[in-house]
């Protein structure tokens, strides 16, 4: 079994739930086949099992938004994040 976190509505409450293996497997792949995340897969399933009406509208407002970029990256570890955090936020103070 696995334990997956999932959203719920737009509240974005953080669930366990005990998943069948195969179920997992199956939305992971579900997952990767619609470019999309776990989360949205089991969001989506319960959206249509749950509400239908409501899962027409959200499909028809849901926008993908893409960035193009020059490919480059950068790796920040979790601690150059924190100090560039901590200095965004005291900078509109800096003398």
């Amino acid at each position: 079994m696995k334990v997956l976190c999932a959203q719920v509505c737009c509240i974005h409450m953080r669930t366990t739930l005990i998943l069948n293996d195969e179920l997992v497997l199956a939305a992971k792949r579900a997952a990767a086949e619609r470019h999309t995340t776990l989360s949205a897969v089991v969001n989506d399933v319960l959206r249509t099992t749950l509400m239908p009406g409501a899962a027409a509208r959200a499909a028809a407002r849901f926008h993908m938004p893409v960035f193009h970029g020059d490919g480059n990256t950068a790796d920040t570890s979790p601690r150059d994040l924190s100090r560039l955090l901590g200095h965004d936020e005291l900078s509109p103070y800096a003398q």
